[in-house]
């Protein structure tokens, strides 16, 4: 090599390059920018250069290169695109829009990745009608596209519902599905102001708050009288993360509008729970109860609430409930979740909601995780196992029983059992709470 004249030493790296560019993208990018040099009249060495750094993650020297094959020669839409990322996360986004994405989209270029960067820019200023184009434009070059027809038709749901249908007619996706739906019984409805809330319901039911939130403001801006409205644009508020007194404000505003409103009254409950201001949300609690006294829900609100500091009087709302409601499953799983959480009342009240529980949901994995550990702590271990396993042969994936079991397992003195448990909860839960405790239990129990 060292006898090579310079022309041959350049193509020997240009060959170098290309054979090592899927496995070693690192050395492929030094090799390149040798036989760029070398080979100085080829065009594209140096941009190979560049691409082949940013496959290897080397952000600095990609950037360098692509900006140094931009002066000397015109980068490919491979090349232009990358710049833009590399620009993008490096945290400079609004130079890869006007800079490299925009200007390229101007040529008449109109490539899926393209579309999709430009959409992902509109989003995050803001800017619904220009995202409205690009994600249109895009499902243009990519009908198959999933989450871009989704993502168009949450920006169209509240201001021209019809076409959001249309749009997720193709779509089998359960949260879709749901969309489409809730927009199907909104435009049935002749109030303006209750199809808004209808949208907005349907969006926040799928963690659509920031969309929701403006379905709850175009419903107040129709009907301005409207408590509902004002109540759901204050929940909104709280879920997008806005100033407390915004949010407080606008649940005044719901709330002298139409104080009768036993879930108005409930939902400031619950905002002031959140924000551990208890005896307003306890008040609320209270009025939503006596407004409307045959709802469980308040009673187990009271019962949540409540048992911050007064376990009797808490577990009064929760009996209370399941008086309300005696063959719904969800209110007996309430009472006993109640008290194995808080190892409370279990011979009184605990094991025995567990067991009404589960013989109205047998099947219900949650319920016999549930029964389970209210017999653990009632001295059942046994038959505690077996409805854990029972919960885990139903739930697999759930990391819940696994964890209860391996406790178990632990208890009874079943080692080999109990690290096989932890293991599975690694796995199930890596990043979870539940694995974090298995991963601490491991380290101490079996080092």
């Amino acid at each position: 090599m060292v006898g090579l004249p310079p022309i041959g030493f350049g193509y020997f790296n240009r060959l170098q390059a290309r054979t090592l560019q899927q496995n070693a993208p690192a050395q492929a990018s030094i090799h390149f920018e040798t036989a760029a040099r070398l080979l100085f009249w080829e065009r594209g060495l140096r941009e190979q250069a560049g691409l082949t750094a940013f496959q290897a993650g080397e952000m600095k020297r990609a950037s360098s290169l692509l900006l140094e094959a931009q002066k000397r020669e015109t980068l490919s839409h491979e090349g232009l695109l990358t710049l833009g990322e590399i620009y993008c996360q490096n945290g400079d986004c609004d130079s890869a829009y006007a800079q490299v994405w925009l200007p390229l989209y101007q040529t008449g270029f109109a490539s899926p990745t393209l579309l999709a960067r430009l959409a992902q820019y509109a989003a995050s200023q803001q800017d619904a009608p220009l995202e409205i184009l690009y994600l249109t434009r895009l499902l243009e070059a990519e009908p198959q596209n999933a989450p871009a027809r989704y993502r168009l038709a949450l920006l169209l749901a509240d201001d021209d519902p019809q076409t959001a249908i249309d749009i997720l007619a193709t779509s089998t996706d359960s949260k879709s599905e749901l969309l489409r739906a809730a927009l199907h019984d909104a435009l049935a409805q002749n109030d303006p102001a209750y199809r808004n809330i209808l949208v907005g319901r349907a969006l926040a039911s799928l963690g659509e708050w920031q969309f929701a939130l403006e379905a709850f403001r175009a419903a107040a801006t129709e009907n301005p009288a409207y408590a509902e409205a004002w109540a759901w644009q204050a929940e909104a508020l709280y879920q997008t993360g806005a100033e407390s007194r915004e949010i407080e404000e606008t649940y005044e505003k719901a709330l002298a509008l139409n104080p009768n409103s036993a879930g108005i009254q409930a939902m400031a409950g619950l905002y002031r729970e959140r924000i551990r201001d208890d005896s307003l949300a306890e008040a609320h609690y209270l009025r939503a109860a006596q407004l409307e006294p045959q709802n469980p829900a308040w009673q187990l609100a009271l019962g949540r609430l409540l048992a911050r500091r007064d376990l009797p009087a808490a577990l009064e709302h929760y009996q209370a409930a399941t008086q309300l409601a005696p063959h719904d499953a969800s209110a007996w799983l309430a009472l006993a979740a109640f008290s194995v959480e808080h190892d409370a009342f279990l011979e009184e009240a605990g094991l025995e909601a567990a067991l009404r529980a589960y013989a109205l949901e047998p099947e219900n994995p949650q319920i016999l995780d549930l029964l389970g550990r209210a017999l653990t702590l009632t001295g059942e271990p046994e038959i505690a196992q077996t409805m854990y396993e029972r919960a885990i042969a139903l739930a697999p994936k759930d990391p819940a029983p696994h964890f209860h079991l391996a406790l178990l397992y632990l208890q009874t003195g079943q080692r080999a059992p109990a690290r096989q448990a932890l293991e599975d909860i690694l796995r199930l839960d890596p990043g979870g709470l539940y694995g974090q405790q298995a991963h601490e239990i491991l380290a101490r129990y079996f080092p």
